[in-house]
């Protein structure tokens, strides 16, 4: 049977390069191997090669064919351990799409908007615990403010104890799972071992349950409050939260979602919307630092903005958007889209897959494609300024129908938060220095190395 061609070298070597050089790795292999390649991260029952697409008509054909050809949850049943059965993330056919509908008005619409203010309230909160002259991890900063603008959009939580607590184990869970134990533990069944609580495990399993606690009690106080309130006090933002609006949705045939339901679908924000986020966020920082230009063009749009205390004011400019664009493009959250699972023997090409062979486009590939963006190692936003990418050349948060439900919240909130720290602080870096991305679990991120100092607020200079 025809297959494509990928690196030799024993699986754990592969392993090895995914986990700490995925850039390199996939890079490497294109070039060597060409527009369809496999590499292998496990041997025996149950582990096929992963193959990689990067060229548009090859992501279109993948993304755009009959979904009932294709499994994705099941590609990501390592993750079930965090976010449970019923996530969007785990869950494939008639389930998924039901579950689609019900949590799409919550990242949409009238709802998105009505986090704008939280978002740039949140932004402004932190940046204000800086000294004048402080200089700050911007990765660390960024994560803080997205579990911060996850606690409020989300839970409606904004201070006290509640608040700080969830925070603070998200981020501990956070670490695990981005190390290379946590990792290698939910991809590897035979590492999940709790042998009493004294295991790498048995602490996750632990963090986890804790974390269910604080949860299951949101929960329970919005169903009291009749998708009200969730806060210590009352809130502030009134209904804007998702947890509220998950309480409150109900299929066509009036049907709710169960508690256990609706706490899969907050931990999936909290997995999938805390790191991708932070990471995006840092990105855009550190790429407008190294282009002083860049940085100064988009100040004189904000500055221009005729009033940019309203987030929707803030959220249409269009270089601001495009400064967006091009981060999620020079540097996606994410290196590949979702895995697409075939049912049945599958023809692709020249190629007869088998089925359960795991087929994903590559997003980082994709995007630093010579023949779709001039230069692409460079970072250029007045290309989304001059052009308009199809979905299969540009797509940061995959496609079809397993595109990320909460792309539209990612993009407000990186619009948001960036406005807010430029319009209110003279930042500036603490050097030149280029860093090299870096693996953080499923993201792909610059290292806490790159920092920027706070010269104060800029109506103080």
């Amino acid at each position: 049977m025809n297959s494509p061609p990928g690196p030799k070298a024993p699986y754990f070597v592969q392993h090895y390069r995914w986990f700490h050089e995925p850039l390199e790795f996939v890079e490497e292999c294109r070039q060597r191997y060409g527009d369809v390649f496999q590499i292998r991260l496990g041997e025996g029952k149950g582990h096929y090669p992963l193959i990689m697409i990067n060229k548009p008509e090859h992501v279109q054909s993948i993304l755009t064919d009959d979904f009932n050809k294709f499994d994705s949850g099941e590609g990501h049943l390592a993750l079930q351990a965090l976010v449970g059965e019923n996530s969007l993330l785990t869950m494939d056919g008639a389930k998924h799409a039901l579950h689609k509908n019900l949590m799409k008005p919550q990242f949409y619409g009238e709802a998105l908007r009505g986090y704008g203010t939280a978002m740039r309230d949140v932004t402004n909160r932190h940046m204000s615990k800086l000294e004048r002259g402080e200089t700050f991890s911007v990765r660390n900063l960024m994560q803080r403010i997205s579990m911060s603008v996850i606690s409020n959009t989300v839970f409606g939580l904004e201070k006290g104890a509640e608040h700080e607590e969830l925070e603070n184990r998200v981020a501990s869970l956070m670490n695990w799972v981005a190390s290379l134990v946590g990792y290698t533990s939910l991809t590897y069944e035979p590492f999940r071992k709790e042998f009493g609580g004294i295991t790498p495990w048995g602490a996750f399993v632990r963090e986890r349950a804790a974390i269910d606690k604080i949860v299951y009690r949101q929960i329970e106080r919005s169903r009291q409050n009749g998708g009200g309130s969730t806060r210590d006090s009352e809130p502030k933002n009134g209904r804007h939260n998702v947890l509220n609006l998950l309480v409150q949705a109900k299929d066509e045939e009036g049907q709710g979602m169960s508690d256990l339901e609706v706490r899969d679908e907050l931990m999936t924000i909290l997995v999938s919307g805390h790191e991708t986020t932070a990471s995006s966020l840092t990105w855009a920082l550190y790429w407008l630092h190294q282009n002083p230009e860049i940085k100064e063009k988009l100040l004189e749009e904000l500055d221009s903005c005729d009033d940019p205390t309203d987030p929707q004011k803030l959220y249409a400019l269009p270089y601001l958007t495009a400064v967006c664009n091009e981060t999620l493009r020079i540097c996606p959250a994410l290196l590949i889209a979702f895995v697409r699972i075939n049912r049945e023997p599958y023809r692709f090409l020249d190629y007869e897959f088998p089925a359960h062979s795991n087929i994903t486009p590559c997003i980082y590939l994709t995007h630093h494609r010579k023949d779709i963006f001039d230069n692409p190692e460079e970072f250029r936003p007045e290309r989304f300024l001059n052009k308009q990418y199809t979905a299969f050349e540009y797509y940061p948060f995959g496609g079809s129908n397993r595109r990320c439900i909460g792309s539209s919240y990612a993009v407000y909130e990186m619009k948001i938060v960036i406005a807010t720290m430029l319009l209110n602080w003279e930042l500036r870096a603490k050097d030149r220095k280029k860093f090299k991305a870096t693996r953080r679990g499923i993201t792909i991120t610059p290292p806490e190395a790159f920092q920027l100092v706070n010269d104060g607020k800029r109506a103080d200079i």
